[in-house]
């Protein structure tokens, strides 16, 4: 099977996705009103969340104060409850600072997530963790219960169905997909008419392996990957650079929270081969 002329393999982390372990974490600042059959987050007149609750509320209503909603787990939601956090310890009982909640968030939130789904959630998938917290409003009138919450891991608090619990939290991009994201930006599905790095060709899986894969498993996954590329565009021959094959590496966290594929896909490259942003479909 023919190759493509610039192809080069792509060593990053296990999904498309941002590859820092200092990604921003989620927190969305929530209301104590709220009526009817809603519950808010700080447990007043309705009661407190349980875990596994599965949360929600109007879209465009923050950095405003939010009211939340519970709803079933097969509806359309933003966070599903891990654990009730209380609130992080601050001098003179001040508002906490970003610092100090996103120290608050690790020191509670990920232990507690590995606890709730049974393995640790895969840092690259398509989940990430954060907190439902109060506004500084709230917070000076006494209520400072925090949240800890399982989100989407894409823009702008999006919304999704489904237990994460019974999910699986590899990314699962279709072929034809286009995605944009890069260290600094969330990773994002866009038109392939729109500025992205990737068209992905195929999801590849590795064998069941008790151990992290090594080279040579990658290897046979690239030859694959080369394959699938070939098939995709009807004869590789037909692509020339900057297009350049991608295939995405195995991290160990995410081998360890059960992710066991990766995708192959095409973009673009610069001479020091660092992919570049693309407005337009890969030709077929």
């Amino acid at each position: 099977m023919s190759r493509l002329g610039a192809a080069v393999l792509l060593v990053m982390c296990v999904t498309l996705t941002t590859c820092s372990d200092d990604r921003d974490q989620r927190r969305a600042e929530v209301s104590t009103t709220t009526t009817g059959p809603h519950r808010n987050a700080f447990g007043q007149s309705e009661g407190q969340y349980d875990p596994g609750d599965c949360v929600t509320w109007e879209a465009g209503t923050l950095p405003v104060p939010a009211t939340t909603e519970v709803v079933p787990c097969e509806q359309p939601h933003r966070v599903q409850i891990v654990t009730h956090l209380g609130s992080p310890q601050t001098s003179a009982g001040a508002y906490p600072s970003k610092a100090e909640w996103d120290q608050h968030e690790k020191d509670g939130c990920w232990p507690a997530v590995e606890r709730f789904l049974g393995r640790p959630l895969d840092p690259y998938g398509r989940y990430t963790i954060g907190t439902l917290i109060p506004n500084i409003v709230e917070w000076t009138g006494g209520d400072r219960d925090v949240w800890c919450g399982i989100w989407l891991n894409a823009p702008d608090d999006a919304l999704h169905a489904g237990d994460v619990r019974q999910a699986h939290q590899a990314t699962d991009y279709a072929p034809g997909t286009c995605v944009a994201g890069d260290k600094t930006r969330e990773i994002e599905v866009v038109s392939c008419t729109q500025p992205h790095l990737m068209e992905v060709v195929e999801r590849l899986a590795y064998d069941e392996e008790p151990e992290m894969p090594g080279d040579r498993a990658h290897e046979a996954l690239r030859q694959r990957c080369a394959e699938a590329v070939d098939d995709y565009v009807g004869g590789s021959e037909r692509l020339s650079a900057p297009w350049a094959t991608g295939l995405e590496r195995m991290h160990p966290a995410s081998w360890q929270a059960g992710t066991r594929t990766v995708h192959c896909f095409l973009g673009q490259v610069d001479t020091n081969h660092e992919w570049i942003p693309v407005t337009e479909p890969v030709p077929r």
